[in-house]
């Protein structure tokens, strides 16, 4: 019984670094990587985002990683926006993103589907 119980969390434990490793991909395909390590980022990677969130295609903790990675990579110089002009723009979504999954219950997120899908129409759907 007890190596049983153990299989059990073994193999739990196994399926959950399979699912954070293909998160893992899955961010990694989602940003614009460039050849030295620096990343660039598109309005229309801002959309992606967004478009995955509004469809439940990714989790509002993934687009919060999304954002978290970018603001790693401005903190070290290593994020640039594709166009200088949109860089305010490109940087408020950023800080969104990095909050979208504030909860004010164990069952409530601070903003709700609609609240999202609003901010993004009101500056992003361009």
């Amino acid at each position: 019984m007890k190596h049983l119980i153990i299989q059990v969390i073994l193999d739990r434990y196994a399926q959950n670094l399979i699912m954070e490793l293909k998160h893992i991909i899955y961010l990694i395909r989602m940003g614009n990587i460039l050849g030295n390590g620096d990343m660039k980022i598109f309005l229309s990677d801002v959309q992606q985002v967004f478009s995955g969130l509004l469809t439940h295609k990714i989790s509002r903790e993934e687009a919060e990683e999304w954002a978290r990675i970018r603001m790693n990579a401005l903190d070290h110089n290593e994020l640039f926006f594709d166009l200088p002009t949109e860089e305010k723009l490109l940087w408020k979504a950023i800080i969104y993103l990095s909050g979208v999954a504030l909860k004010i219950s164990p069952e409530e997120y601070m903003e709700d589907d609609d609240g999202i899908k609003e901010m993004f129409n009101t500056y992003w759907s361009k």
